[in-house]
């Protein structure tokens, strides 16, 4: 955000503190957590957003095709809640090991 009184107002009305979905794994302070696009759809469309700061590969025309993935994405939690260390996608309509996108911090 560029201002920091836009992030302090996005901060008193998100209380959300960790990823949407369900925790599928936990080891200590890490956690990976499974994301429906489908069901979670405006927060993976923000995570292949993040993911095309980075990844040069990635297009715009992706974020119509969400609901068909899963997002598996990895936290690291302390007392100010999870923070995403990272994220990869996949195909979920079918059988498929094939990772779509894969980014780290």
């Amino acid at each position: 955000m560029r201002h920091k009184v836009a992030y302090d107002r996005h901060k008193i009305n998100c209380g959300r503190t960790f990823p949407p979905g369900n925790e599928i794994y936990r080891k200590e302070n890490l956690s990976f957590f499974e994301i429906d696009g489908q069901k979670h759809q405006e927060y993976c469309r923000n995570l292949c957003l993040l993911a095309k700061l980075f990844l040069k590969q990635k297009t715009v025309h992706e974020l119509d095709q969400v609901p068909a993935f899963l997002f598996y994405v990895l936290t690291e939690t302390d007392q100010d809640g999870s923070h995403i260390i990272g994220y990869f996608s996949k195909v979920s309509k079918i059988y498929s090991y094939f990772i779509h996108s894969f980014l780290s911090f």
